[in-house]
């Protein structure tokens, strides 16, 4: 997958943008607030339909403006062309489309452009809640299980409806429904994600090889509950607890990715040192793109914002050398062109070098 054309309008304050881009390397240089991060914030606004840095989307939309606009044209495996369009308007209304045809779903957007991002909040895996270790897995799962979504929502529906219950403590026979119904969505649910974290979890340690300074990892995969039981016998079981705090407190919405380092298998936040935290994340997210390549013959595009102030110059290479023997197409950010550059990694040809500067994106190269 390859964006090539790239068309911004209305986001934060970058002016109007039309770049064509590097199949393989983008470099995006500018002082700090010039517009780096926003322009990967609208690629990801085109693949995800939604902002990485915030969940207030009128902040996205330029102030002087009623809506914002990206577009891009893609190539695609086969040598195949897709042309997508994200709108969203101040109200909240929203314009998805692929190839001119209207889709209703952020979802249909990342089946088409594969995204992964590494910035401050993706170094942060480690030490952030289970939900950003959950929203790491199903990114695997939905990409090489795309069948999940219908399930997960199915499931989000059932949970809703058991939740009512127990908030307006309302049960009249009509919980042991939902608890059959969660339980069985749930079943369906974690063999889809047993499955992707078991290949994902076999190649991190392969992409962990390219760093030799982080010691042994290991990765267990919880379910939400005990694997040992029924979901709708603990459910059953802990249906008081549950009436008290006026949620269901177990199942795949509680599920989390557990994270050991060294020989003594603690937790890698607390084994692991800021530098190795910040590798080991690297070799992690690789893996997600290595999964796609391999079980759906797909490449993501990498989105790396302020990657100069994250890793140093050598793992930087590594980083760039491992990207470049998967073909990936990346686009980096930073506030010094020369640190950027990633000689003898990256080739004169095999990159493209861009000035951002109070809201203009040109060409330097």
């Amino acid at each position: 997958m390859r964006l090539i054309k790239l068309n911004i309008e209305g986001i934060r304050n970058l002016n109007n943008v039309q770049l064509s881009l590097n199949p393989q390397f983008n470099f995006f240089f500018g002082s700090n607030g010039s517009g780096k991060t926003s322009l990967l914030e609208a690629i990801y606004l085109l693949g995800r339909g939604r902002s990485f840095r915030t969940t207030n989307l009128p902040s996205v939309i330029n102030r002087n403006r009623q809506h914002c606009t990206v577009s891009g044209l893609l190539l695609a495996e086969g040598g195949r062309q897709i042309r997508m369009g994200v709108t969203r308007d101040l109200g909240g209304q929203f314009n998805f489309r692929v190839n001119g045809v209207a889709v209703q779903t952020a979802s249909s957007l990342a089946a088409e452009l594969p995204i992964l991002l590494f910035n401050a909040d993706t170094f942060a895996l480690l030490n952030g809640g289970p939900s950003q270790r959950r929203a790491y897995l199903d990114w695997a799962v939905f990409h090489v299980e795309q069948s999940v979504r219908v399930l997960w929502q199915r499931y989000q529906r059932a949970l809703k409806q058991r939740n009512n219950l127990l908030r307006h403590d309302k049960m009249d026979g009509h919980i042991d429904v939902w608890d059959a119904e969660l339980a069985k969505l749930a079943g369906e649910i974690n063999q889809k994600r047993r499955k992707a974290a078991e290949r994902l979890f076999a190649l991190i340690p392969q992409v962990l090889t390219t760093f030799e300074e982080v010691p042994q990892v290991n990765f267990a995969y919880y379910q939400g509950w005990d694997e040992e039981q029924d979901l709708q016998d603990v459910l059953k079981a802990n249906l008081e607890s549950d009436k008290k705090r006026k949620a269901t407190n177990y199942g795949p919405h509680r599920a989390d990715v557990k994270i050991m380092a060294g020989e003594e298998r603690a937790p890698a936040k607390e084994v692991l040192s800021r530098g190795q935290q910040k590798i080991l994340v690297s070799a992690m997210q690789i893996a997600r793109g290595r999964l796609l390549a391999d079980v759906a013959n797909r490449k993501s595009v990498y989105l790396l914002d302020d990657l100069p102030s994250e890793l140093d110059r050598e793992h930087r290479l590594k980083l760039a050398r491992l990207l470049k023997t998967m073909d990936a197409q990346v686009l980096i950010t930073g506030v010094d062109s020369a640190e950027l550059r990633m000689e003898p990694v990256v080739g004169e040809e095999e990159f493209a070098l861009f000035h951002v500067e109070h809201g203009t994106v040109v060409t330097a190269n």
